[in-house]
């Protein structure tokens, strides 16, 4: 009989917890008859969606590749004064290069005029010499043939 009661204690036991459980089986039909129902709006929900989704994929689409293009015409640009400041860059050190030419012309130049006008001076200087040193031997030998008496008075 103790064995009898303990099978009747777990069938009571069993009863109570299926009589606690919700009735799940007809609740979920219920639901998947609304959401057949209401699958169309859904669909149409879920349809605009992707429109919209399509719709920014395209722009940003679009606007990656403007990113693109003027990415590309900027390193363009960039290319471009690069070969410019190259130029520069060369044409810079050949107006250096001619400019020292021409500051050593120049100052050639200068030496030479200054050589010429020493030299001149030399010869100036020279000359002037001359004609002071004969002017005071002529006084001089005038002053000697003076005081010797052969002067003609």
């Amino acid at each position: 009989m103790k064995r009898y009661a303990r099978i009747g204690m777990a069938a009571v036991v069993a009863a109570g917890l299926l009589a606690s459980a919700p009735p799940s089986a007809d609740g979920s039909v219920i639901d998947r008859f609304k959401d057949i129902y209401n699958a169309p709006e859904k669909l149409d929900e879920l349809q605009q969606q992707f429109v919209q989704t399509q719709e920014e994929l395209d722009e940003a689409r679009r606007k990656a590749d403007e990113y693109a293009q003027q990415q590309l015409k900027l390193m363009r640009e960039n290319e471009t004064y690069r070969q410019q400041n190259e130029a520069l860059m060369e044409q810079n050190e050949t107006l250096l290069t001619r400019m020292e030419q021409l500051e050593n012309d120049q100052s050639e130049r200068k030496r030479f005029y200054r050589k010429i006008a020493a030299s001149v001076l030399v010869f100036a200087g020279a000359g002037l010499l001359y004609i002071v040193s004969v002017r005071i031997w002529r006084y001089r030998a005038w002053r000697s043939n003076r005081s010797a008496g052969g002067g003609s008075e």
